[in-house]
């Protein structure tokens, strides 16, 4: 790069300073252009970079979501009430996360870069299919989460009322 006082010094000084910055500019353009194409075919590239990292970080997401869907922590009837709010934190969260994976599989996304297809699609399907099978295992403990929680609800009742029988039937003896 020139700045001012140089360009003037070549002007004044050099008969042929024209040509000399002319040429130095021309230079730089052609590198600025090569430089330009260079990123542009590095472009899918940088693109495919991204999607992996981006794919395997929901997967591993994904993955411990999955495990927490699979527990069966439903089975022990303590803190039951406990355990339904904090699935349905989880719920949410995973609401939350469904963005990623929408922004993952946007349509423009393939078109743009179509030559990755062959590599995108069979992760886009197996991220769908691991989404698929979270909201199943979710949906399945939330059910089981609630039934738990019913029968517990109704054991409390029926005990309570148990409860009044035998102090109602000691009061009338």
């Amino acid at each position: 790069p020139w700045d001012r006082n140089e360009v003037v010094t070549i002007l004044s000084t050099d008969p042929d300073g024209d040509r000399v910055l002319a040429r130095d500019i021309h230079i730089g353009v052609k590198n600025l252009n090569e430089c330009h194409t260079c990123s542009s075919v590095r472009l899918p590239d940088v693109w495919l970079q991204d999607f992996q990292r981006d794919s395997d970080e929901l997967l591993l997401w994904m993955d411990e979501k999955f495990k927490v869907a699979e527990d069966e922590s439903y089975r022990d009837p303590t803190n039951i009430l406990r355990k339904l709010k904090k699935h349905e934190a989880a719920e949410r969260e995973m609401k939350a996360n469904e963005v990623r994976l929408d922004r993952l599989e946007g349509e423009e996304m393939l078109s743009a870069h179509g030559s990755a297809d062959g590599k995108v699609r069979p992760r886009l399907g197996e991220l769908t299919d691991s989404w698929d099978a979270l909201i199943h295992g979710c949906q399945e403990k939330k059910s089981r989460l609630l039934e738990a929680y019913q029968v517990q609800s109704l054991l409390r009742v029926t005990a309570s009322g148990f409860t009044c029988g035998l102090i109602a039937f000691s009061c009338s003896s």
